[in-house]
């Protein structure tokens, strides 16, 4: 019988507390200290944070696995020490009491499969993240998710270096990829969260999240989204004008269909 488990990474135990994500890394926090990459004085207390990104890379490493920090099926094999046809991927649970209609509900097992592994565990941070900026309607989430795909395939540590941006230390980074100075400022009045100070909070899951619902409300996105228009958000985000069309525009338009079934 195969092994089902479900993909961690980075943040999972932190920014999701549900139980079934917090027993799974606690799971493999005790496998990683079975094969000594992390420290015998480790915690297993169920919270992705550094110690364990840093030894799941270690491991990952070790078995000429690819050094990303996601555990899917190719390291749990390998920690489990079984064929990775011995271990079943599966979708993380949806939230509990979340109800249709905007509440907050979401349902993993109908995200595209393309990006089945790499957003099944940050759906749920989005969710949170942009329900604290008091999003919860189901459109708003799905252009979200569209966003990310082009724009940072989902990884967390994702950063721009093409644009002028770059440059300035205030890039395109983690799953927010908002840039500039000015732009990094208007986000941490809207939040509290020191994005100036602290540039390197863009790779946290939550705030970045956080920064991206907080941007679509200044930048007056969200009507646009909310009517169906959203290829008219995407030209205010990526050049500040509704009226902006490109490649990127387009695809966001095209793939935010996709992503509604998360959410509804």
């Amino acid at each position: 019988m195969a092994s089902k488990h479900i993909v961690l990474q980075f943040n999972d135990g932190i920014s999701d507390t549900t139980s079934q994500v917090v027993n799974e890394v606690k799971i493999l926090q005790q496998l990683l200290k079975d094969w000594g990459v992390l420290a015998g004085t480790a915690s297993i207390d169920g919270k992705f944070g550094n110690k364990t990104l840093e030894a799941v890379k270690l491991f990952q490493g070790k078995k000429a696995l690819k050094q990303d920090g996601i555990v899917g099926q190719n390291t749990w094999a390998a920690l489990l020490k079984v064929n990775p046809s011995e271990v079943q991927i599966i979708a993380r649970s949806s939230n509990a009491g979340g109800g249709s209609g905007g509440n907050g509900y979401y349902d993993v097992s109908k995200i595209p499969s393309e990006w089945e592994q790499k957003a099944s565990n940050l759906v749920p941070t989005l969710v949170k993240a942009f329900r604290e900026q008091g999003i919860t309607n189901p459109k708003v989430l799905a252009y979200a998710c569209a966003t990310i795909c082009h724009e940072s395939s989902w990884d967390p540590n994702a950063t721009n270096t093409n644009d002028a941006a770059s440059k300035t230390g205030y890039p395109g980074a983690g799953l927010a990829q908002i840039t500039w100075k000015d732009n990094y400022k208007a986000v941490s009045d809207a939040t509290g969260i020191d994005f100036v100070g602290h540039p390197k909070y863009m790779f946290e899951p939550y705030k970045s999240l956080q920064a991206k619902a907080a941007f679509y409300k200044l930048n007056k996105m969200i009507a646009y989204i909310e009517k169906g228009d959203y290829e008219s958000a995407a030209g205010i985000y990526n050049a500040g004008k509704a009226s902006f069309r490109s490649d990127y525009t387009r695809k966001v338009a095209r793939d935010t269909p996709l992503w509604l079934p998360v959410f509804q």
